[in-house]
């Protein structure tokens, strides 16, 4: 899932800033008590040791993602999160966007270090960034899960791609995606902030639907930007 634009810079440069104090202190923790451990001829703990610095990490990565869904749900939390701003606007709704996308980056790079599957931690993921799904679901990457509601009975092909938001010109456009149930996204499919795609609807492989359209229950989508095919 990847899910951070390369418009935030910033952003990025704090997190690489993170993960390098990361890598450097990391060794040094476990390498400390291994050195003296060596001098005490008891290097046969070595093993233990990593085991425990392991679970520590576990420990941190679920603790950092619940600290991610006090940030997101009680410390910064507006009221309005959609709209068309400069990219560079300090209006609330692009600040939580902002935040979104780097805690969500950067939990994933975390899970993701420890060599968690993402089947194990995905659910939580989806949580405590805001998704609404409904029941027997198929997911691919969603750029802006707080943006993002889907009914029963979602399939979404290979390479297809949800984004509540698009940047374009040096603003951003935000706005929530509304799918009903019974929907199939095809392969390669990327659906634009602001889309509302009812009951019943197929999205073609490839399409390309735009932002604010309207995909009526029923029917059979295709094309670049998706038009109506038929009714089924």
């Amino acid at each position: 899932m990847k899910m951070i634009s390369d418009q935030m810079q910033p952003f990025s440069m704090i997190y690489y800033l993170f993960l390098f104090l990361l890598i450097i202190f990391t060794p040094m923790l476990i390498l400390s008590p291994l050195l003296h451990l060596i001098q005490l001829n008891l290097a046969f703990l070595f093993p233990f040791i990593m085991i425990i610095v392991y679970l520590l990490g576990v420990s941190y990565a679920f603790l950092f993602l619940l600290e991610s869904w006090l940030i997101l749900k009680v410390l910064y939390n507006p009221k309005n999160k959609e709209g068309e701003f400069p990219i560079n606007s300090t209006n609330p709704a692009v600040i939580y966007w902002a935040l979104n996308e780097l805690l969500m980056h950067m939990n994933e790079k975390i899970f993701s270090m420890l060599l968690i599957p993402i089947s194990v931690y995905s659910e939580l993921i989806f949580f405590v960034f805001g998704l609404k799904k409904g029941k027997r679901i198929q997911l691919n990457p969603i750029n802006d899960p707080y943006l993002t509601e889907i009914g029963d009975n979602f399939m979404m092909g290979l390479g297809a791609l949800i984004s509540g938001h698009h940047i374009i010109g040096g603003k951003i456009y935000i706005k929530k995606i509304k799918i009903g149930k019974n929907v199939t996204i095809g392969a390669n499919a990327l659906i634009s902030p602001g889309a509302v795609i009812e009951d019943n609807v197929v999205v073609g492989a490839n399409s390309f639907v735009k932002k604010d359209s309207v995909l009526e229950k029923s029917s059979f989508y295709a094309g670049t930007p998706a038009k109506l095919i038929k009714k089924i």
